[in-house]
């Protein structure tokens, strides 16, 4: 069994799907393995494997890889493994309302699990610094990812400074029971501990694996099903802090991600998509 240190990338999903290939074209006598972009994944039955160019990144510097994260395995026992994103939202729960232009997209947020994360988000939308923002860089059955003051991915400052007043990035937030499903709202970075103010949507409505697959990877049961049920990235667990949850406006975040877009890595839209206003209710 492949097991992943808690948010450590000992042994990638990649990995072990090579490894599993290769087994298979060790029975088989077939040998069809290839290098991984976004065109041309590696590929098992029913399966493939995201490249490393649909990672999102914010700021020029991106030390990711593309290798999924560590496991997200819950600290408490599976029978009381909840999935929190699939709840209804508290009565006091702060919702996140993204007014664009094909419509409204309406998420609640989770302090409690990410506290400085959301109050990164909620001081950015109360202060009007998302406002006239275009969702820079798109990707259908991927993600839609805004939040960037040039509109080019290389932008951005977090509501945090150093002693000296200058903007400075802040840490992940990594909880065992948030993850990539379709419909998570996530941070955007340049590498570990480099948050800013972009963020992402996931939109991809299936996962390049099974179920068994991410169960041996350490996920557990009920969010590996919930991945087949739902879809979602579980390669960028443990490497984009997860704070909130669309409860509304899907059609919304599926339209944009269908804009054409450009050619080339940055995946942006011939005619993106502006958010018009983040407003935050309850907070």
């Amino acid at each position: 069994m492949i097991k992943f240190p808690k948010f450590k990338k000992a042994l990638s999903l990649t990995t072990a799907v090579m490894l599993m290939l290769l087994t298979l074209a060790g029975c088989s006598g077939s040998d069809n393995t290839s290098g991984s972009t976004k065109e041309d994944a590696v590929s098992a039955p029913e399966e493939s494997i995201q490249s490393s160019s649909q990672t999102p990144s914010s700021g020029s510097a991106d030390t990711s890889d593309g290798e999924p994260s560590g496991s997200k395995a819950s600290e408490a026992g599976e029978a009381d493994f909840l999935l929190i994103q699939y709840m209804e939202p508290a009565a006091d729960q702060p919702i996140a309302v993204i007014k664009t232009d094909l419509g409204e997209i309406r998420i609640m947020l989770f302090p409690e699990r990410t506290p400085k994360t959301v109050e990164n988000f909620i001081t950015h939308a109360k202060n009007g610094y998302y406002d006239g923002l275009v969702f820079h860089r798109t990707s259908d059955d991927f993600m839609i990812q805004g939040g960037d003051p040039l509109g080019t991915g290389a932008g951005g400052e977090s509501i945090y400074t150093d002693e000296a007043g200058n903007p400075v990035a802040f840490e992940d937030e990594f909880v065992p029971d948030l993850f990539n499903f379709r419909g998570a709202l996530s941070m955007a970075n340049a590498g570990p501990n480099t948050n800013g103010s972009q963020f992402f949507i996931v939109q991809a409505t299936s996962v390049p694996y099974t179920a068994e697959i991410l169960i041996d990877a350490g996920f557990p049961e009920a969010a590996a099903e919930k991945y087949i049920e739902n879809g979602g990235t579980p390669t960028l667990d443990g490497l984009h802090t997860v704070f909130g949850m669309v409860i509304e406006g899907m059609d919304v975040v599926d339209a944009i991600a269908a804009r054409p877009t450009g050619e080339g890595p940055a995946y942006r839209p011939l005619e993106p998509v502006t958010i018009q206003t983040i407003t935050i209710e309850n907070a």
